[in-house]
């Protein structure tokens, strides 16, 4: 399956050191369905390599979510992916639908 970055929430299954998102935007939640082992990782970071979320899993088929807090959620200036091990991560915004 691909990345689809059509709808809100975006659903990202690959990663990719390439930025997803090259502009300002505001997050509302990520969450990530799948870490299929102890050890598996998801990373999330602003399009200059800056974390701005990160897992890891201590078991196996293990689901995190974290949301943002804030009128606004979290500003980010861009977003990528660059280590996901596992499963999916499902990040949401802060606009249209």
């Amino acid at each position: 399956m691909a990345n689809d970055l059509t709808k809100n929430p975006w659903v990202v299954d690959t990663a990719s050191a390439t930025a997803i998102l090259s502009d300002w935007a505001d997050v509302r939640s990520i969450q990530w369905i799948g870490g299929a082992i102890a050890g598996d990782e998801a990373v999330v970071q602003d399009k200059d390599g800056r974390v701005i979320w990160r897992r890891l899993a201590g078991g196996a088929n293990q689901n995190f979510e974290t949301e943002f807090e804030g009128r606004f959620g979290m500003p980010v200036n861009g977003l990528k992916v660059p280590t996901l091990t596992s499963g999916t991560i499902y990040i949401r915004f802060n606009r249209g639908e």
